[in-house]
């Protein structure tokens, strides 16, 4: 068999092989099996109240998020001072803990919202049941002073302008010991890693 006859041959199989297969369905697409689809990273802080910093991993709209809370009565926008109303004592009351959430981010054509709640475990030392009395320049808060170690319901919510990374607001909340923490402020979360 030459070579024309074999060029001759294999163009008549493809023909017939496409029109054979000509009027099959067109394969599948691919199914998209990862756990999640993107992963966002934040950073927030409030003013005189503490900061954060999480990553969520996220499928749609619903994710997974671990942050790292610092809550702090003193801050940097305060002047209080703070001591222990039995014994007088000054301290600074500081809970820092670490939080797992199911959270839901909404993502618009401008900015985006995302609503979590979770369970966290918080350590450190907070005034409990603060009385005020105001100085010149200072206002002195009297506590029932007491160590944290305990495990904590946890929500936040945040609003942003921007889609994929913006500036926003944000509170973070946790109930320690029947009293919230609460922490409000900026926050700035990128959305790092998109499937």
């Amino acid at each position: 068999m030459s070579h024309q006859h074999a060029i001759a041959a294999l163009l008549i199989f493809t023909s017939l092989s496409y029109h054979a297969y000509a009027d099959l369905p067109p394969a599948p697409k691919a199914v998209n099996t990862a756990l999640f689809d993107s992963i966002w990273v934040n950073a927030r802080g409030g003013m005189g109240s503490g900061y954060a910093h999480s990553v969520t991993l996220q499928r749609g709209s619903w994710g997974v998020e671990h942050a790292y809370l610092l809550f702090d009565k003193t801050g940097w926008i305060t002047s209080d001072q703070f001591f222990d109303e039995d014994t007088e004592e000054s301290f600074e009351p500081e809970v820092h803990g670490s939080a797992l959430s199911a959270s839901y981010r909404y993502v618009g054509s401008v900015g985006s919202l995302k609503a979590s709640v979770g369970i966290g475990y918080f350590n450190g030392t907070w005034g409990f049941d603060c009385k005020q009395s105001k100085q010149p320049f200072v206002t002195n808060q009297y506590c029932d002073h007491r160590d944290v170690n305990d495990v904590a319901f946890v929500y936040g919510v945040e609003i942003v302008l921007g889609r994929y990374w913006g500036l926003g607001f944000s509170a973070d909340y946790a109930i320690v010991q029947s009293e919230t923490l609460v922490m409000g402020g900026v926050t700035l979360p990128i959305r790092v890693l998109s499937n």
